[in-house]
């Protein structure tokens, strides 16, 4: 009866995956972000500084007062 609680555990897991309330573990690891963070951080660097009004302002002023 040792091994009672771990079908119990695993019964649980499948019905909870079968309604969508939980992913299962992936069976392989997930790959590395193919973007280096170095890149990343240059990339948002230059989005930062793109000429024109930041969006959030943009958005602001299309709501008015």
């Amino acid at each position: 009866m040792q091994g009672e609680p771990d079908d119990k555990v695993k019964a649980l897991i499948q019905r909870l995956v079968a309604k969508g309330l939980m992913r299962p573990r992936p069976s392989e690891p997930i790959p590395p972000d193919p973007v280096p963070e170095k890149e990343r951080l240059r990339l948002a660097d230059l989005m930062g500084n793109a000429p024109g009004k930041p969006l959030s302002e943009i958005i602001i002023e299309e709501r008015g007062e």
